[in-house]
């Protein structure tokens, strides 16, 4: 039944020309926001910030190069991590890799372009994929030119083993959880003092604290406020949530005190801001989106060992063009990392057979 449903959603695209219609959109956008048109250095450059990360400008605005990019959303066995825990390592039994306020969780969503679309748009996403390994590998002689060695990750994949191009981008999303400004401990600076400020008190009369102090001292009236009670406030793309909005939050892994749950810019097909609770099922696999999208690549290095390039590309939006009503991948919440268990199966036993040599009388 369910591939009876899809089928129809994918001949319902065709018929309506969605696929096109989405194509001659990005490709009718003025300063070459097709990836699959532009060229690396004639319609974009690298830029590096003061810590040797890599991002891109626009030739033709001299702002960020901002890609437009339709694609479907694939499974998690392409890649996709849409989960509380995002791509995060959760670390070994004797070093948890523990989910603290200021760590980076970002979800990774494998994206594919099925082999239903019109053959344009396949060429399209082949051409897409072609221009960010040219990125890449120009990189890499770059590199080789200046005498450094980095271990390179890059953004693209495969959906089988059997094919021998990538055919799946890797989408991040960006970072799920931050403190919210008022609750950051903010560092006193070793310099000259400004004067100080006096706070407003409550009322004498007031028999309990302000809500302001009540958010910093306890970590579930911090979720109450965040979320701000979601049936009556409107949402914007700066509102905070309580994590629990996330059905597999939780469990010992986080240990969050004052981070909340961001609202990505992340919209339906009427361009209303779907909340975190929905992000799972209308991101479910098939779904036909629209990225607005940044490229990076992040420089990791460390004394003694071989540096680390990761390249990403980051979605600054996301726009859900069409849903497919493939039934949504379940989710768990993390546990902690443990040992590994000896097993009771045959194969298992075989580890413990040894051949004694047996020592012949004399």
């Amino acid at each position: 039944m369910a591939d009876k449903k899809a089928a129809s959603t994918y001949d319902a695209r065709l018929s309506n020309q969605i696929y096109e219609q989405l194509y001659d959109y990005i490709r009718r956008q003025p300063n070459q926001l097709c990836l699959a048109d532009a060229l690396y250095e004639k319609d974009f450059r690298r830029e590096t910030d003061n810590r040797g990360n890599i991002f891109f400008t626009n030739n033709h605005t001299n702002q960020d190069y901002e890609i437009l990019l339709p694609a479907e959303i694939a499974p998690f066995t392409c890649g996709t991590k849409l989960q509380a825990i995002g791509s995060h390592w959760l670390g070994r039994q004797t070093e948890p890799n523990y989910i603290e306020d200021n760590t980076l969780v970002k979800c990774p969503l494998a994206c594919t372009m099925g082999h239903q679309a019109p053959r344009l748009v396949n060429d399209c996403w082949y051409n897409t994929i072609a221009e960010i390994n040219n990125i890449i590998e120009t990189e890499k002689e770059r590199d080789e030119r200046n005498g450094e060695n980095f271990i390179v990750k890059d953004c693209l994949g495969r959906s089988s083993s059997d094919n021998t191009d990538p055919d799946v981008i890797i989408v991040h999303t960006q970072r799920l959880y931050d403190v919210p400004q008022d609750l950051r401990e903010h560092k006193k600076s070793a310099g000259k003092t400004s004067r100080m400020q006096k706070m407003t008190l409550d009322p004498v009369t007031s028999t309990s604290t302000s809500g302001k102090t009540a958010v910093r001292g306890d970590s579930t009236m911090m979720s109450q406020d965040a979320s701000h009670d979601k049936q009556n406030t409107v949402i914007s793309a700066n509102t905070m949530h309580s994590p629990t909005l996330l059905p597999d939050y939780g469990g010992p892994i986080f240990h969050h005190r004052r981070a909340s749950l961001r609202q990505l810019d992340i919209r339906d097909s009427t361009n209303n801001l779907i909340t975190p609770d929905n992000w799972y099922s209308e991101l479910r696999q098939g779904t036909l989106v629209l990225f607005a999208a940044t490229m990076h690549g992040y420089v990791q290095k460390d004394p003694g060992q071989k540096g680390r390039k990761t390249w990403q590309l980051v979605a600054k939006s996301i726009k859900v063009i069409d849903r497919l009503n493939e039934s949504v991948e379940p989710r768990y919440k993390a546990v902690l990392p443990t040992a590994e268990k000896r097993g009771t199966t045959s194969s298992a036993a075989l580890t413990d057979f040894k051949i004694e040599k047996k020592i012949r009388a004399k």
